[in-house]
């Protein structure tokens, strides 16, 4: 991977400080979940809570809002090769390259994308045309809740008609834990993501644990998740 460097637009800088402050203001949800009567929230949380130290945390959220940026407003990045490429169109190329080429090989296709991946595949699915078509997509620890990730793939925040039915031909199945500070903002998907105005995206709450609660590995150990994917797949 290659650190994308900052943008030097103010409005590319708008963009990248504005997300960062929502996600480290709402990071704030760790001391929330360690709240001895916290209405709702599972115990278990509680115990397992071993925050990730604060700068750390920082940084890891300030690189995502920067390669959100990249991403959606397609911003021009020079290689070190020195060669001018558009971050958008290169990782759309790649993702719809292997799609063409599981399609021809296998019977059924099952997207499983975690975090800036979700971003990758959601937008191919609603909004490349050439995009082949696929018979699931898990979306794990995903950012697609956050209104500055709607904005710039929902076309007029069209949320009654956001599935992306014309290249998903079946479920679409959300795996979240409410301490992944990336997906934290709006864990939830069904509410948004709908399809003829009515919510078909399942939402599963799946405990991650540990110091980072974003961490794939971790995810792809639910029980959940993987009966999901399981069941797609079958």
């Amino acid at each position: 991977a290659v650190a994308l460097p900052q943008p030097k637009t103010p409005e590319a800088r708008a963009f990248v400080q504005g997300l960062t402050a929502r996600y480290q203001l709402d990071s704030a949800i760790d001391d929330r979940y360690l709240a001895p009567a916290a209405p709702g929230r599972l115990e278990h949380y509680q115990l397992e809570r071993f925050p990730l130290p604060l700068g750390m945390k920082k940084g890891i959220i300030r690189r995502f809002a920067n390669e959100a940026y990249y991403y959606l407003f397609e911003e021009p990045f020079t290689t070190p090769a020195s060669a001018s490429v558009n971050v958008r169109t290169v990782l759309r190329d790649r993702l719809i390259a292997q799609i063409k080429a599981l399609r021809s090989d296998h019977e059924r296709v099952v997207i499983a994308a975690h975090s800036m991946g979700t971003i990758i595949a959601y937008d191919c699915l609603r909004n490349c045309s050439h995009c082949e078509s696929v018979d699931g997509l898990i979306t794990v620890g995903s950012p697609l809740g956050v209104d500055e990730i709607q904005d710039n793939l929902i076309p007029q925040r069209d949320f009654a008609n956001a599935f992306p039915a014309a290249k998903l031909k079946g479920d679409w199945i959300n795996v979240f834990d409410p301490l992944d500070p990336i997906a934290a903002l709006d864990p939830r998907l069904s509410n948004d993501y709908r399809r003829a105005g009515a919510p078909v995206v399942r939402d599963i709450e799946e405990s991650n644990w540990g110091k980072w609660r974003h961490t794939i590995s971790k995810y792809l150990k639910g029980p959940q998740l993987r009966g999901a994917l399981r069941a797609m797949l079958e």
